[in-house]
């Protein structure tokens, strides 16, 4: 895919935060005046100027740390094994538990 037909297609229909953060983009790596990134993204040049004030002040994050699960298994071993013994009872498959706890 060439350059222009990715840039076409990101910017066709953006996400609110994935347009707020390009305007602020163009604005800080272009020289392009406040009034024509207002007009090129539609917005007004009072939002460009609200919008670019929050970012300075840290108001926005447009990259915010995204907490992540838990790295461990939280099911007691004892747990675990007790239905391992009752899946054995009944005949049932023991097969994804064996290989998680061993």
């Amino acid at each position: 895919m060439d350059k222009q037909r990715l840039q076409l297609k990101l910017l066709k229909n953006p996400s609110s935060k994935q347009k707020q953060y390009e305007l602020l983009r163009m604005l800080g790596t272009t020289d392009v005046a406040m009034e024509e990134v207002a007009a090129h993204f539609g917005y007004t040049v009072q939002s460009v100027r609200n919008l670019y004030l929050s970012f300075i002040n840290d108001e926005i994050d447009f990259f915010p740390e995204v907490p992540t699960g838990p790295k461990q298994l939280r099911t007691q071993p004892l747990i675990i094994y007790k239905i391992i013994a009752l899946r054995k009872d009944y005949g049932l498959s023991v097969d994804f538990h064996q290989t998680k706890s061993t």
